[in-house]
């Protein structure tokens, strides 16, 4: 049986996860010369603009 320290531990890494990721994006988007990641950030942040 699964601890409940274990099961908050799991879904705050994912959630901090989650933000780091969409962090990391938008600055890679801001500071690569990637063409096509500002779209992609546009589409998954849904910018309309």
């Amino acid at each position: 049986m699964a601890r409940p320290a274990r099961g908050l531990a799991f879904w705050t890494a994912v959630g901090g996860t989650s933000l780091v990721a969409l962090t990391m994006l938008n600055l890679a988007a801001d500071r690569l010369p990637v063409p096509g990641l500002g779209d992609f950030r546009d589409f998954v942040v849904r910018r309309n603009g």
